[in-house]
């Protein structure tokens, strides 16, 4: 069995750079999986793309929940002009190291028909307010599961005092 992604989830995409302005050959994966958009440090470091360090560096965890080697996220990229086919747009990507693709794309990027195995994008996806809106929202949602399961944890422990059967 082949262990690479299919075919149809690697794009050649065009990224300009004030540096490069013809614009550098990638390959692309699309990560179903990723929820946001990075790209190797390595990549980076070839083509001079300049980082910007994030305000708290990031950790970040594989689905399987194993917390990436390359350790936390530093530094981000201004928005870069990216072009895969005749589809154009700015985005902004997370830099690390030891990617196996230059540039990884969480499937949010795009509007997926996945029985055409074709991409659409959206040309509105990258708003920096949305996306900032978006992980405001889901980190208050973990901290009220997090809160939820305390909670519950703390109730099941009380049940276990207060109906505890008396042996004699």
């Amino acid at each position: 069995m082949d262990s690479r992604p299919p075919w149809h989830l690697i794009l050649v995409a065009h990224i300009f750079l004030a540096s490069n302005p013809q614009g550098i050959p990638a390959h692309v994966l699309v990560d179903s999986g990723a929820t946001t958009n990075f790209m190797d440090m390595a990549f980076a470091v070839q083509y001079t793309v300049s980082p910007c360090p994030v305000e708290s560096p990031m950790l970040m965890e594989t689905i399987d929940g194993w917390v990436l080697l390359s350790g936390p996220i530093k530094a981000t990229t201004q928005p870069l002009h990216l072009t895969i086919r005749s589809h154009e747009e700015a985005i902004q990507f997370y830099i690390t190291s030891g990617l196996h693709f230059p540039v990884v794309l969480d499937l949010s990027t795009s509007d997926t028909q996945w029985l055409l195995n074709r991409f659409y994008y959206s040309q509105s996806k990258f708003l920096q307010s949305e996306r900032k809106e978006r992980k405001k929202e889901m980190k208050e949602e973990n901290e009220r599961k997090k809160e939820r399961n305390s909670n519950f944890t703390v109730l099941n422990i009380l049940e276990l005092i207060i109906y505890k059967p008396e042996y004699k």
